[in-house]
C-alpha cells in the first residue's frame, strides 16, 4: 500500500487585465441555406451580413490597433457553422510552408479560432489554418490541452493580392453543446503575420493569458434551433491474410471488428469497441532519454483520443494517475483488446469519465481488465473538486488507485493577480497473488 499527496501552488502577476474587451465583444451568426464552400467569400451571404474587424496587437506594440486589417463573419446551416475570414495583406509578404493536418502553425501566417461551445470558461475547441488551408486543431481542457485530437472540419483558402482569406466548414456534430434552442457560445479569435512577428487578437489581448485562456473571451450568439439528432457512428472492419511458412500448413489469419459512437446526449458520448484495432495507428516518434525518469509517450489510438483530458489529473510535468498506452502492453509485451465500453462528456457541472476494457490471454500474461472512473464538479468559474478510482486486474495480480484532488483558480487575487492551488490526495493498494505450481 502507498499512499501520496501533491500541491502545487501557482502565483503570478497579471497587472494588466483592465481594457481587455474590444467593442464590438460580441459576434452574430445568421442562417444561411445557400453558402457555396469554396473559400472566396463571394456569396452575396458573406457580402450582406456583418463583419467585425477591431484586432489589437499583443506582439510586437502591445495594445495598439493591428497594422494589418483583418475581418470575420460567421453563417450557419441545419449542419454546420461557417467561418469567413478576411486577412489582407500584401501577396508577397504571406508565409505559408506546410500543407499537412496537424502543422507547425509557429512557423507559418495562421488564424486561429477559440470556440467554447459549452461557455463555461473551461472547455473549448482550437481550429487553426494557414493560407494554404492546413489544418491543426486541439481540444482546451483548463490545465491539460489535448493536442492530439483531430475532429471533423474543413477549410479552403484563396490568396490574392489583397491578401488571404479563408472559409472554414465545422459540422455541429463535431462539437458538443447543450441542448438550448437559444444557443451562446464563446469566441475569441488570433492571427499572427510572421514577416512582421505580429499577433493580433480580438478579445484578451494581455501577454498574460495564452490564447487557450478562456476568461477574456468574446460572444457568439444568433444560433438558435440547430436542433440535436442522437448521432452514432459504426466503423467495423475485417483483417486478413495469407501466411505460408516453409514445411508448415498455408495459414489464412482472419480477424474481425469494431467500434460503435453514439452521442447519449450532446455532451455525452459513448464509445463501444470489440476486437480493437490499431493497424493504422501513426508510429511515435522516437525520444531518447538521458534521465533516470519514465518517458510518456503522447496517446495516438482513435479509440482513446477524444475526451481524453476527461480521464486525467495534471498538476504539472507528468503526475499522472492514469495512462493509456499502458492499456493493450502487458509485461512488455503487446495483448489483444477484447472489447470495452467508454463514457465521457459533461452534465450541467458535472464532468465524467468512465472507462473499461478488457484485454485478452497472450503467453504467459493472463486475461487483464482496466477501469477507471474520473469526476469533477465545478465551483465558481474557474475551479473544481474531484476524484479518480483505477482498477487494474487479473488472475496473477490486482492493484486499485483511489485519488482526491482540487483546484481553486483566479484572475482577481488581489484585484489583479492570478492564483492557482491545486492538489490531489491518493492511496494505491497491491495484491499479487502467487501462482499455481
Amino acid at each position: 500500500m502507498r499512499s501520496f499527496l501533491l500541491l502545487n501552488i501557482c502565483f503570478f502577476s497579471a497587472s494588466i487585465i483592465n481594457a481587455q474587451t474590444s467593442e464590438p465583444s460580441t459576434i452574430a451568426a445568421r442562417f444561411e441555406t445557400d453558402i457555396t464552400f469554396d473559400g472566396k467569400l463571394d456569396d452575396k451571404a458573406w457580402e450582406s451580413i456583418s463583419h467585425i474587424s477591431n484586432f489589437t496587437q499583443r506582439e510586437l506594440k502591445f495594445g495598439e490597433p493591428a497594422t494589418e486589417k483583418t475581418e470575420v463573419a460567421i453563417l450557419y446551416d441545419r449542419l454546420a457553422l461557417y467561418i469567413g475570414v478576411w486577412c489582407y495583406q500584401k501577396q508577397n509578404t504571406i508565409t505559408g510552408k506546410f500543407l499537412q493536418r496537424d502543422f507547425d502553425y509557429t512557423q507559418d501566417d495562421n488564424f486561429q479560432i477559440v470556440l467554447s461551445t459549452l461557455n463555461d470558461k473551461r472547455n473549448a475547441y482550437l481550429f487553426i489554418i494557414n493560407p494554404n488551408a492546413a489544418r491543426a486543431d486541439l481540444q482546451i481542457n483548463g490545465d491539460n490541452d489535448n493536442i492530439d485530437w483531430n475532429g471533423v472540419w474543413d477549410a479552403k483558402t484563396t490568396i490574392t493580392d489583397s491578401g488571404w482569406f479563408a472559409e472554414i466548414r465545422i459540422p455541429f456534430n463535431t462539437l458538443q453543446f447543450k441542448k438550448d434552442s437559444v444557443q451562446i457560445w464563446a469566441i475569441n479569435f488570433e492571427r499572427n503575420i510572421r514577416v512582421k512577428k505580429e499577433q493580433d487578437r480580438w478579445q484578451g489581448w494581455s501577454r498574460d493569458y495564452s490564447f487557450e485562456n478562456l476568461s477574456y473571451t468574446g460572444r457568439l450568439v444568433g444560433i438558435n434551433n440547430i436542433g440535436y439528432a442522437k448521432h452514432f457512428e459504426l466503423k467495423p472492419y475485417l483483417l486478413s491474410g495469407f501466411e505460408k511458412n516453409k514445411n508448415e500448413r498455408v495459414n489464412f489469419p482472419f480477424k474481425i471488428g469494431a467500434d460503435l459512437n453514439v452521442n447519449v446526449t450532446p455532451t455525452l458520448k459513448l464509445n463501444i469497441t470489440a476486437n480493437t484495432d490499431f493497424a493504422q495507428v501513426e508510429a511515435d516518434r522516437v525520444q531518447t532519454n538521458l534521465t533516470r525518469f519514465d518517458l510518456y509517450y503522447p496517446e495516438k489510438r482513435e479509440f482513446f483520443l477524444e475526451g481524453f483530458n476527461n480521464f486525467q489529473i495534471y498538476l504539472g510535468n507528468n503526475n499522472q494517475l492514469f495512462y493509456t498506452r499502458k492499456i493493450g502492453l502487458e509485461q512488455f509485451q503487446p495483448v489483444p483488446i477484447l472489447g470495452g465500453v467508454r463514457l465521457f462528456g459533461k452534465a450541467g457541472k458535472n464532468t465524467i469519465g468512465f472507462l473499461t476494457l478488457e484485454t485478452g490471454h497472450q503467453d504467459s500474461v493472463a486475461a487483464t481488465n482496466n477501469t477507471v472512473f474520473r469526476y469533477k464538479y465545478d465551483l465558481g468559474t474557474q475551479s473544481y473538486i474531484g476524484g479518480m478510482v483505477t482498477s487494474h486486474i487479473n488472475q496473477q495480480s490486482a492493484n486499485q488507485v483511489y485519488c482526491v484532488d482540487g483546484n481553486y483558480t483566479t484572475s482577481n487575487f488581489l484585484k489583479n493577480k492570478n492564483l492557482i492551488v491545486s492538489g490531489l490526495i491518493a492511496e494505491s493498494v497491491d495484491n499479487y497473488k502467487p501462482k499455481n505450481n
